[in-house]
């Protein structure tokens, strides 16, 4: 996904950029935090940390033993649920997400 990676390429140097950028850069951070909000079942959550990670489809249903198919379907239901229009849209989600969860642990 070229989103995230320009987005943290963007924001790098500017305040609050290089915490965005590590809440990008750790599958199981943003496998976390995803499991966290409980708006995932364990293998959306899954299959939502690898898109944000920047995993395509074929990455994520071979590191997953998944069909492409269902890698698909994961990831439609889980937009349709909180009205997702594209990856952008899961994206500024997440850092939102990510970042009250940050705050909420006391991490600076």
């Amino acid at each position: 996904m070229t989103c995230s990676w320009s987005w943290t390429r963007r924001h790098r140097g500017q305040r609050g950029g290089e915490a965005f950028e590590q809440a990008l850069t750790s599958l199981p951070e943003i496998e976390a935090c995803l499991a966290a909000t409980r708006q995932f079942t364990g293998r959306e959550a899954e299959v939502m940390a690898r898109v944000l990670f920047g995993i395509s489809t074929v990455g994520i249903a071979i590191d997953l033993g998944l069909s492409e198919q269902t890698v698909k379907s994961y990831r439609k239901r889980a937009y349709q649920r909180l009205s997702f229009g594209s990856e952008r849209d899961l994206l500024n989600w997440y850092l939102k997400a990510w970042s009250l969860r940050r705050r909420s642990r006391g991490d600076k």
